[in-house]
């Protein structure tokens, strides 16, 4: 257990105490950046209307964090985690530790969760948190809560496959990110989001 809570600090402090945090953070800005643009642009629409605004975060920004924000953000936390233990060859010191195998690899996979759910959550709350301070609207503020709230629950849950995934990967492949970006982008966010029998055989089908 101790392996395990030291494994996922490190991934932490990894990603989260670096440089290499602007970068997540501003991936998980994308929706917020999006919905900043479309409030601009047809203000005269989401001023006169909290239904259209509503309508905006469940059409518009929901599937771009769905699409985009979440995959992307699970490779660039998943992905480095691993293989660059294992370029730096200090996953060799790490496997020769008394602790099981399993456990640095469980590790190093709660570590990326950890870094997940406060990135999902900015990308989750931030359009809503804009939607609210610049249409001027009034909100019925439970439904908003309760849509950005449930938007990052899925979210949150729909990590956990796609973290699962990419840390087998980042193990079998010595080219991981492409394929990652195969089965999570084209094959997941894609082909998995057409009509047709194909999308059952693509995970996104069943954790979205």
């Amino acid at each position: 257990m101790n392996s395990i809570l030291s494994l996922t600090r490190y991934v932490w402090h990894s990603h989260m105490i670096r440089k290499g945090i602007i970068g997540l953070i501003m991936t998980a800005l994308i929706p917020a950046i999006f919905t900043v643009g479309e409030m601009y642009f047809n203000k005269e629409i989401y001023l006169q209307s909290s239904t259209e605004c509503l309508r905006f975060l469940r059409e518009s920004v929901i599937p771009i964090n769905i699409y985009i924000t979440l995959p992307f953000l699970v490779m660039s936390l998943t992905l480095p985690a691993i293989s660059k233990l294992y370029e730096k060859g200090a996953i060799t010191y790490f496997f020769t530790q008394p602790a099981p195998r399993w456990q640095i690899i469980l590790g190093l996979y709660f570590g990326s969760i950890v870094c997940l759910i406060p990135l999902l959550a900015l990308s989750s709350l931030a359009p809503s948190l804009i939607i609210i301070f610049q249409s001027g609207v009034q909100y019925d503020l439970n439904e908003l809560i309760s849509l950005s709230l449930k938007q990052l629950f899925v979210l949150s849950v729909s990590a956990l496959p796609y973290a699962a995934l990419c840390s087998f990967l980042a193990i079998w492949s010595k080219k991981p990110l492409i394929w990652a970006t195969f089965l999570l982008f084209i094959w997941g966010s894609i082909i998995g989001s057409l009509p047709g029998g194909a999308k059952f055989l693509s995970i996104h089908n069943y954790i979205i």
